[in-house]
């Protein structure tokens, strides 16, 4: 997509899991059909150009005070849930607004939306909610809308060496004050030959400004700086690896990794629920 945000990609296949007791029908299986959507965006702008559509749309929420309390789940429009900051963003509620209609197009009578309490969602997810239908046994999450922030892509750049990056370009450019991160990729692959991508990534993509200036002056020194980095490598960084050095540049824009909002669909299940 050249770099730009928002990008989208949908797929339909067959999925598996380590089910030990198949049971339920179409509810519990080892194999079974998911369509799955991955919406990439801009982390710092989550806004939907056509969240509008959906806005006003009322649909039921069990948010996870709700659950936590025992209280039943509450009508509220979608529009009304970002505001009050119920539902994270506005993208996140504009593929809840679309799922529901989707479901109700299909048939569905009794539909409601879950969200995740802190003890079930993943520690990478920034807001999770489950669209459940009723069925003869009770409350079925048939589809998952999650938030899944960067970590998709950073854990695959970080395991891949690739760059993840998307680029966002600015109305006029601006003066920054930043890290310029000069690694001696010889060096560094001398060193840790197998491992010189994952040290490479985390020296160049990793440390923060603040990391970056603490370890140049441990640097300064002649000393090498021990660092730990993605999955637990402990290697020494060398004053002859790397040099980070604070400058003012004109950028026109900035690189960042994109975040995903990811809408996957039981179609057995919902298929099961709906006949």
């Amino acid at each position: 997509n050249g770099g730009r945000m928002p990008f989208a990609g949908a797929a339909v296949g067959s999925a598996f899991r380590n089910e030990i007791a198949p049971r339920g029908g179409l509810v519990r299986l080892r194999e079974f059909q998911l369509a799955e959507i991955e919406h990439f965006m801009n982390p710092n702008d989550k806004d939907h150009p056509k969240f509008g559509d959906v806005r006003d749309l009322e649909v039921p929420l069990w948010p996870r005070e709700q659950q936590e309390a025992t209280e039943d789940p509450i009508l509220l429009t979608l529009g009304e849930a970002v505001d009050i900051g119920m539902v994270d963003n506005p993208t996140l509620a504009y593929f809840m607004g679309r799922v529901y209609l989707y479901l109700k197009a299909l048939g569905a009578v009794h539909v409601r939306f879950r969200q995740h309490r802190s003890n079930e969602m993943a520690h990478y997810a920034t807001d999770c909610w489950d669209a459940e239908l009723l069925c003869s046994g009770g409350w079925l999450e048939c589809v998952g809308i999650a938030d899944r922030s960067c970590y998709d892509l950073e854990v695959h750049s970080a395991r891949t060496g690739k760059d993840m990056t998307a680029f966002e370009t600015y109305a006029e450019p601006q003066e920054e004050r930043t890290v310029e991160r000069k690694c001696n990729k010889a060096a560094i692959g001398k060193a840790f030959k197998g491992d010189a991508q994952r040290v490479l990534h985390h020296l160049q993509h990793e440390l923060s400004a603040a990391e970056c200036q603490t370890m140049q002056q441990v640097l300064d020194t002649g000393m090498a700086v021990q660092a730990t980095v993605d999955g637990g490598l402990e290697v020494d960084i060398t004053p002859e690896m790397v040099r980070f050095e604070q400058v003012t540049k004109k950028v026109t824009g900035r690189a960042f990794t994109p975040s995903v909002i990811e809408p996957s669909f039981g179609i057995g299940r919902i298929l099961w629920c709906v006949l």
